[in-house]
């Protein structure tokens, strides 16, 4: 059974990759060869903590905005969507659901795999541009911010997530938060 939801979980991504260009993707592409359950966890992950996100910036409702102007689920600024969408899919796109996860699923991939991120590093980067900042304040728009907070605020729902999601019985909700990304939709 789990050699046949590690090979389910291959051919998924590899149409993931369509949309993750090679820089983001080749240290995926090139240990898929051996099919390790490892890469399963590390994508589980991944998956996990773009769920958490959708979770901590909007409650999951991709059509928010925010204070600043944010946009979506994720709660991208308009400036970074504009340059996400060409780093990750070469072109402009509207902030449909479908982009929305499939840029922050490129996103994530990139801080877990190129970059190396903890999970503090992510939370603190997706909240304030930096991986290590740790400050709080009022931000030039009369928004009050509170990094350290966030992180906090951000793991008690990933810790909350991995309970739920506990073990790999929990593929069919995996699989269930990715037919976004894995269905091209035009």
């Amino acid at each position: 059974m789990k050699k046949m939801l590690i090979l389910i979980l291959i051919t998924t991504l590899l149409r993931v990759e369509a949309f993750c260009p090679p820089n983001v993707t080749g240290r995926i592409a090139e240990n898929l060869k051996s099919k390790s359950e490892s890469k399963y966890r590390e994508l589980v992950y991944i998956e996990k903590l773009r769920f958490t996100l959708r979770m901590q910036e909007s409650g999951f409702d991709y059509s928010a905005i925010g204070a600043n102007g944010e946009i979506g689920a994720y709660q991208f600024m308009p400036v970074e969507w504009a340059k996400k969408a060409m780093k990750y899919l070469h072109r402009e796109v509207p902030a449909t659901i479908h982009y929305q996860d499939t840029i922050a699923f490129c996103d994530i991939q990139e801080l877990v795999m190129k970059k190396g991120y903890t999970i503090d590093q992510i939370a603190a980067f997706w909240n304030s541009g930096n991986p290590n900042s740790r400050k709080k304040g009022i931000n030039k728009a009369g928004v009050p911010f509170d990094v350290p907070a966030y992180i906090n605020s951000f793991k008690k729902v990933y810790e909350s997530i991995d309970r739920a999601w506990g073990n790999q019985n929990q593929y069919n909700l995996f699989l269930y938060t990715r037919t976004d990304i894995l269905v091209k939709k035009s």
